[in-house]
């Protein structure tokens, strides 16, 4: 009889550890239920006809109009320097002095020369004068007459040559006063106070680079050519130029320049911007992303450019129907601007596309619309939500 009772027992446990193992497993079947099962939380947008700017971009290299290496026109030791390194100076602005006492010792040398010639040339022309009156009466020989106006020729010639000897002097003199030869910003100078400096040096007493206006230089595929060609054909060609630090505003210019060739190893061509840089946005030397715009399209059909993916056969996008389900519909794409891209085909104006969350969904799942913005944190606010209508979790 205790057998039977013992026996009832454990078939008694033995069937409840079967049932609570059973509903657990149940519950976790529930708890991993695969979320395509349910709709999936997405950002919708629209695809809307609107304007769109025709743009070509690159990267391109900040270049100045002119660069000049300042260097001495004479030997001479450095008096003064009149600027400070990186300053902005001014086309005339003085950059340095030379040491000028031999070049003004030089000058009143050949001053003074010239003021005897012009002396001497001036006596030689009242000579001439007189012997000249003299030969009309023939108070005088032939040959007097002939000497004068030898001596009036050489005098001349010899106070050309004193007035020619004066300007070089002062020119000389001049190259003791080195001026900026156009507005610029001045590099690290060289050459110091007391040092000597003479034509032949290799290295500048200082460069100047010019920063207003500047340019950008960079290159285009050809086969864009035509397209830039006919746009300059029909007036300026407005182009941007955006830093790497994208916080600062991008600055605008006008295409200046096309190469004369295309480069064969390449296949692109060169082409060159002109920026006023009046607030010196643009610095030489930097690398800027430059987008320039060859014309609008007044009803181009766009999408955010954020719904464009792209795959091995190509760039597709997810268009949610009338139920609620995402369909991969593969696109063409044309050009992209201030976030929205162009589509040439496969999307038709007002259909809805998945602009964020595509990475959570696929072919045939259905969808359900979260406003724009960032996710919820590990799903904390969609917890938060899904229990009773106050918004309190179901306890």
């Amino acid at each position: 009889m205790k057998r039977l009772v013992w026996l009832a027992v454990a078939i008694l446990i033995a069937g409840g550890a079967y049932y609570g193992i059973s509903a657990r497993h149940a519950a976790d079947a529930a708890k991993n239920k695969p979320p395509e099962s349910r709709p999936q939380v997405v950002v919708l947008g629209k695809a809307t006809r609107q304007a769109m700017p025709i743009r070509l971009s690159a990267i391109g290299t900040v270049q100045p109009l002119a660069t000049v290496a300042v260097k001495a026109r004479l030997e001479g030791q450095v008096a003064a320097i009149h600027f400070t390194e990186g300053q902005d100076v001014k086309a005339g602005d003085l950059l340095f002095s030379l040491d000028r006492r031999q070049t003004e010792a030089q000058l009143r040398q050949v001053e003074a020369s010239l003021a005897r010639d012009q002396a001497q040339l001036e006596k030689a022309k009242n000579d001439f004068a007189r012997y000249e009156q003299l030969i009309k009466d023939q108070a005088v020989s032939q040959q007097k007459y002939e000497d004068a106006r030898a001596a009036l020729g050489t005098l001349n010639a010899t106070v050309r040559a004193g007035q020619a000897a004066v300007e070089n002097s002062r020119l000389m003199d001049s190259y003791t006063r080195i001026h900026a030869p156009f507005a610029g910003r001045t590099g690290q100078a060289i050459a110091n106070v007391g040092s000597i400096v003479k034509p032949g040096d290799n290295a500048a007493m200082v460069t100047i680079t010019q920063t207003r206006p500047i340019q950008v230089q960079f290159g285009i595929p050809e086969r864009e050519l035509p397209a830039v060609r006919r746009a300059m054909a029909e007036g300026a060609v407005a182009v941007q130029a955006q830093s790497q630090d994208e916080s600062l505003p991008a600055v605008l210019g006008r295409l200046v320049f096309i190469d004369s060739a295309i480069d064969p190893a390449t296949g692109t061509i060169q082409l060159k911007a002109q920026f006023a840089n009046e607030d010196m946005a643009l610095w030489p030397g930097q690398f800027v992303a430059v987008s320039m715009t060859l014309r609008t399209d007044p009803n181009a059909l766009v999408v955010p450019t954020a719904a464009i993916q792209n795959g091995q056969e190509g760039a597709y996008l997810f268009v949610v129907d009338a139920e609620s389900t995402a369909r991969i519909r593969p696109i063409k794409v044309g050009p992209a601007a201030e976030g929205k891209s162009t589509i040439l085909s496969g999307v038709a104006e007002g259909e809805t596309v998945v602009v964020d969350g595509q990475i959570r969904i696929a072919n045939g799942v259905k969808v359900t619309e979260r406003r724009a913005g960032p996710p919820p944190p590990d799903g904390k606010a969609e917890a938060k939500t899904a229990g009773t209508p106050n918004g309190k979790p179901t306890p």
